[in-house]
């Protein structure tokens, strides 16, 4: 067992454990020395969070990283490791050359270490690894609950509580238990803020809800662009205002610019060579009434606009700056 004792002990360190033999762990100057043949080193930031008896050290001779356990004067992870860092829930990532593991050291269970890409959720502390392109789900007491071969990518969403995967060029979705939600059928797929989707499949986007694949939308769209907690799809040249649970709110004739003309989220948008401004749920601001338009960089009142082959000065209402 190491005991910690008193610093002026040794030549003023700033902590020192002795072992009830005659072994010494002295940090100083957050570095870490012993009086047994090997040295060691260690950043003292790099304390083991939960319990202060596990510390993540180096081995000045070969530069690996191992793990301490000053309880028991016992070394808990060997010193083979290039990488060792904690996650939130004091679970360690470890990496050594290109492979990943996991290390869990109050169970001292080491997760495979000839991993791609390890990682950790921790609400409900499971966990998943990508090795030899195949994703592998556990729970947290290391019992496997899903395996998808031929996987791409994955982008892990701590939002939702859910794991997007790209599989031979197909996207799905698995949440946090290793179920999957969504099945491997997508060209792409987008989270919205609420959790619910914009699948795209067979050219043509839909708004679908996240636990039943429930399709919101009424209409199928080409393209679309978000702003806040609506959505503007176009297809057919239709402007058609949704929100993200898929309620329809407004459709208008016409095409959008896509980027908003000002942080009310307002749009220019045309019809019949026209141009307009129409806000982002989707309420006509001023009908089509401009040849053309150019936005003034730094002035968040007006723009220019063409009427009647003349440049103007217009406001975001859409009145002129004579007028005004």
């Amino acid at each position: 067992m190491w005991l910690q004792v008193q610093s002026q002990n040794m030549e003023a360190a700033d902590t020192i454990y002795k072992t009830t033999g005659k072994d010494f762990l002295v940090v100083k100057n957050q570095k870490l020395y012993s009086n047994q043949q090997m040295v060691f080193w260690a950043n003292y930031g790099e304390r083991y969070i939960a319990k202060p008896q596990f510390l993540i050290v180096k081995n000045q001779a070969t530069n690996k990283k191992g793990i301490l356990n000053l309880e028991s004067n016992s070394v808990l992870l060997p010193f083979e490791y290039d990488i060792i860092y904690n996650t939130k829930d004091s679970i360690l990532v470890i990496k050594r050359n290109n492979s990943k593991g996991l290390f869990f050291p109050f169970e001292n269970e080491l997760v495979s270490a000839n991993n791609q890409k390890v990682g950790y959720i921790t609400y409900n502390r499971s966990y998943f690894l990508l090795r030899n392109d195949s994703f592998f789900f556990y729970n947290n007491r290391h019992q496997l609950l899903n395996i998808i071969s031929e996987v791409n990518n994955y982008i892990q969403n701590n939002n939702f509580n859910q794991i997007e995967i790209e599989r031979n060029g197909k996207f799905g979705v698995m949440d946090y238990k290793g179920k999957i939600i969504i099945p491997f059928e997508f060209s792409s797929i987008s989270p919205l803020e609420n959790g619910n989707f914009i699948l795209w499949k067979n050219g043509e986007y839909s708004i679908t809800r996240k636990y039943d694949q429930k399709k919101l939308s009424q209409k199928s769209f080409y393209t679309y662009t978000t702003h806040k907690d609506m959505i503007i799809a176009i297809k057919d040249h239709k402007l058609i205002f949704y929100t993200h649970d898929g309620n329809l709110l407004a459709t208008i004739d016409g095409t959008l610019e896509a980027i908003p003309i000002n942080e009310a989220g307002d749009y220019f948008y045309k019809y019949k060579d026209l141009w307009g401004i129409v806000s982002y749920k989707g309420k006509i601001i001023k009908k089509p009434f401009l040849q053309d338009k150019k936005i003034i960089p730094g002035n968040n009142k007006y723009f220019e606009g063409k009427i009647n082959n003349q440049w103007k000065m217009v406001d975001y209402s859409g009145n002129l700056a004579d007028k005004i």
